[in-house]
């Protein structure tokens, strides 16, 4: 995910700079659910790059979300992703996960909204993997060899690659 999130793509700088928007909001900081989901929803109407957006407070109960939230109460607190970015109190580089809400495979990347040195609530982007396999499904060839790319976590996991799994000789 280093090319991802250190800018060789932009895609990473993009969600930071947008995290950082999100995380000065006075939605996000006083927890208003109606005006933050609002927000979301703009958003990932307008991008598709992004499967979800989500605002959760500091003990992991979701209260803005880019989609419907399901009638149970929506809970991120036992994600990873969760965990290290309020340990960290920083920006959490695309962790891997199928989404709760979305069922999609995304790699979140999130960040958390602090006032008066308080973690007031943690904002996460789910960047959407189906995206970024379309993206990179294009036929390169390179010394009349067919080139492949493949996107790996920060574990060495494969989340996808080109050409398609099965296309793949």
């Amino acid at each position: 995910v280093r090319g991802l999130t250190d800018g060789e793509f932009g895609i990473g700088v993009a969600l930071r700079i947008l995290l950082l928007s999100l995380a000065q909001n006075e939605a996000v900081l006083r927890h208003d659910a109606a005006h933050c989901s609002q927000i979301a929803k703009k958003i990932t109407s307008a991008e598709t790059r992004f499967a979800t957006i989500l605002a959760a407070k500091p003990d992991g109960t979701v209260f803005c979300l880019g989609s419907p939230i399901p009638s149970e109460e929506a809970y991120v607190g036992d994600r990873e992703w969760f965990k290290e970015t309020i340990a960290a109190r920083t920006f959490s580089r695309g962790q891997y996960v199928v989404g709760r809400f979305t069922s999609r495979h995304i790699l979140v990347f999130a960040l958390p909204a602090i006032e008066n040195g308080a973690i007031k609530a943690v904002i996460a982007i789910g960047f959407d993997m189906g995206w970024m396999s379309n993206a990179i499904d294009i036929p390169v060839e390179l010394n009349h060899a067919t080139a492949h790319v493949y996107i790996l976590n920060r574990d060495g996991l494969v989340l996808t690659r080109a050409p398609d799994w099965s296309e793949a000789a």
